[in-house]
């Protein structure tokens, strides 16, 4: 659930239907965003977005609707919507030889649910798909530090095999110290250094440091908000494992992925 752009096309199958839920009046849908190995080009993963359509006023931006679920009783629900459409698509995807992992965003608001664990483990062995192809983006780390139970479903999501990463590292809460909170398998970047890696020489340093970091924790580096070849080029330079961004791809209907897997090479080039 990020703020990436939206496409809005909707479908008319009994599949898009299934695809979607309602939420304070409209639709709430998922799209995927491609994940690209910098160095090969190489489509390694798809991060599910949620989206909502409003029946008068059209597209929500993410932050707006994000926030209304949060301050209600509709997070959680709206969570598990993304995160089961999420598994189910990325079983199918691997039904037909396209072995990717999934990204679902989950704020550290919800890591207080005892119950959160054994609903993803129930959701992997209904659409039968391991555990390890599932990562789960931690958002808001400062709901995480002053929390027991926050920490104890952080250590069962990893021993339960379930990738972590650190969302949007270098903004908000998420700091040093949180790192000694999660055990990540991969840290994000957030965008607005990426975005500005060219013009800034000190985000090109907060970036740079920033993958240096992640390698040395056994962690990969990702990078999302990549809009151009420049900053592809740049991000190649300096190690950065994975990246994202509307110069990879943008955010699409699980339809609109399926196909252009099917009809064209995986694989982008800077």
């Amino acid at each position: 659930m990020r703020r990436a752009r939206r496409k809005t096309r909707a479908g008319s199958s009994a599949s898009t239907r299934n695809s979607r839920t309602r939420f304070t009046g409209g639709d709430i849908w998922v799209a995927f965003q491609p994940q690209y190995e910098i160095a090969s080009g190489k489509l390694v993963g798809v991060e599910a977005l949620a989206r909502w359509t409003h029946p008068t006023r059209g597209p929500i931006p993410p932050d707006e609707f994000i926030v209304q679920a949060e301050k209600s009783q509709d997070i959680y629900r709206l969570t598990l919507f993304v995160m089961d459409q999420a598994i189910r698509s990325t079983a199918q995807l691997h039904a037909r030889g396209f072995k990717i992992h999934m990204s679902v965003n989950l704020s550290a608001t919800l890591l207080d649910h005892s119950d959160l664990v054994g609903t993803i483990r129930v959701m992997l062995t209904a659409h039968h798909l391991s555990p390890e192809w599932l990562t789960i983006e931690i958002t808001e780390t400062a709901q995480i530090e002053n929390s027991r139970q926050a920490r104890q479903t952080l250590a069962q999501l990893r021993r339960s095999g379930i990738r972590l990463s650190i969302d949007d590292y270098g903004t908000g809460q998420s700091n040093l110290e949180y790192l000694t909170e999660i055990e990540a398998d991969e840290i994000k970047i957030d965008k607005r250094f990426v975005m500005t890696m060219r013009d800034s020489q000190r985000n090109f340093e907060v970036v740079k440091s920033t993958i240096d970091l992640a390698h040395r924790l056994g962690a990969i580096a990702v990078a999302e908000g990549i809009e151009d070849r420049e900053t592809m080029t740049l991000l190649e330079g300096l190690g950065c494992d994975v990246g994202q961004g509307y110069h990879l791809g943008k955010p699409q209907l699980f339809s609109e992925l399926s196909a252009n897997l099917s009809t064209a090479p995986h694989s982008r080039t800077a």
